[in-house]
């Protein structure tokens, strides 16, 4: 005879007995059938002990691998449950702990208000759960990161917090990290600052050297050589007339682009002017010289009491509209300088194709790294916003200090 053994609704064995001398009667299969369901639920269970000794045994390699660690708090009393990594990892055997507050007794004092805060608002249901980050000291006195996540896990009758259960992962290496990346990222911004005055310097003695020497050496030439036509006898003079207003022409061009050269590399305008005087300047040039219709929209007057930022907003708009030039093909660009709440704005909107910032592509992406530079030192922005097909919007803002 045999008989199926059920699980679920489904057969999961069939047992086959023989070699009774009479007939199986509905008791022996009754008892047959009890007889192996209980065998068979202890094989489920032995089974389901398995699966769960090596889940947790899975469990436990990943969260020794990670430095993670699980803790519970019972409420109100404070008391815990833990984990021994989450003693180990500080350098404390667990029987140093009993209750929450012989953990935050360790925690930084810069960190301290910030985790119990956090605590607080989760058990008061303003927060979805408790997450935060601080430092706790070890037994050796350095203080370790960690990151820290929980949440209610048990209520009592009436519905109050009786058991909150989370997990807390050792970040130290990742602070640290993040602490060095810091570091080099100040260290290139201050690399690049100097970069940039030195640049300014080469400019300025590359401009004077144009204009105190080739351009004063070209104006003697053109002075001599008028000089010496007007002495030359009258056949002579008519026969070589053409070629001198050649090369007079020509001189008068040369002197014209190396004054137009000293002008691009020392903006004396803006000295002596001031910024919003030499950013109209520089756009009325800028239109002349291409092909880009450039609208002065509202300039309103001020005086900025740093040369070397009213430098830098005159540089990150010479490099912007050449970027709309060459790069953008924008055909309308309009210009606003603004001073609104003690902010400084230089806006740039363009008519260009449309860039977003997170999809800018090599060469904007550049441009944008390089006025974001430009400004942090004086604690600037810069934001970018774009239409769905053309146009882009540039603002440049930083902190007005009067002059």
């Amino acid at each position: 005879a045999s008989i199926p053994v059920l699980s679920g609704g489904r057969i999961v064995a069939v047992v086959g007995v023989a070699n009774k001398e009479a007939d199986y009667t509905d008791t022996d299969v009754l008892q047959l059938t009890l007889l192996m369901d209980s065998v068979w639920g202890v094989v489920e269970r032995k089974l389901t002990e398995e699966k769960v000794r090596s889940f947790a045994e899975r469990l436990e390699r990943a969260m020794s691998v990670g430095n993670l660690a699980w803790w519970q708090m019972r409420l109100p009393s404070g008391e815990v449950e833990f984990d021994d990594r989450k003693a180990t990892m500080l350098g404390y055997a667990p029987a140093d702990f009993a209750h929450y507050s012989d953990f935050t007794a360790l925690l930084h004092p810069d960190d301290r208000e910030n985790a119990t805060r956090a605590m607080r608002d989760h058990l008061d249901g303003n927060a979805e759960r408790y997450e935060v980050e601080y430092r706790m000291r070890s037994r050796s006195g350095d203080y370790h990161w960690f990151r820290d996540v929980g949440s209610v896990t048990g209520r009592d009758a009436e519905g109050r917090p009786a058991l909150v259960t989370g997990v807390v992962l050792d970040i130290t290496d990742l602070k640290d990290a993040e602490e060095q990346l810091s570091r080099s990222n100040e260290e290139l911004r201050d690399l690049a600052a100097r970069l940039d005055v030195a640049r300014e310097e080469e400019r300025a003695s590359v401009a004077w050297e144009l204009h105190d020497e080739v351009a004063q050496a070209l104006s003697a030439v053109k002075m001599d050589l008028t000089s010496c036509s007007t002495r030359l006898p009258v056949a002579v003079q008519e026969q070589v007339r053409p070629a001198l207003a050649r090369m007079t022409g020509l001189l008068d061009s040369t002197i014209a682009r190396l004054r137009r050269l000293y002008t691009d590399l020392v903006p004396v305008m803006l000295e002596d002017l001031g910024l919003p005087a030499a950013i109209e300047w520089h756009a009325q040039q800028f239109a002349l010289q291409s092909d880009v219709a450039v609208r002065m929209g509202r300039v309103d007057p001020l005086r900025l009491s740093d040369e070397r930022l009213a430098l830098a907003l005159y540089r990150v708009l010479q490099e912007t509209l050449e970027h709309v030039y060459r790069d953008h093909r924008a055909t309308e660009v309009t210009i606003d300088l603004m001073l609104d709440d003690g902010v400084v704005t230089l806006r740039l909107v363009d008519n260009g194709e449309a860039v977003l910032p997170d999809d800018s592509g090599f060469r904007c992406g550049l441009v944008l790294a390089s006025i974001r530079e430009r400004v942090h030192p004086w604690g600037g922005s810069v934001s970018v916003q774009s239409g769905s097909d053309r146009g882009t919007e540039l603002r440049v803002a930083v902190p007005f200090v009067r002059k």
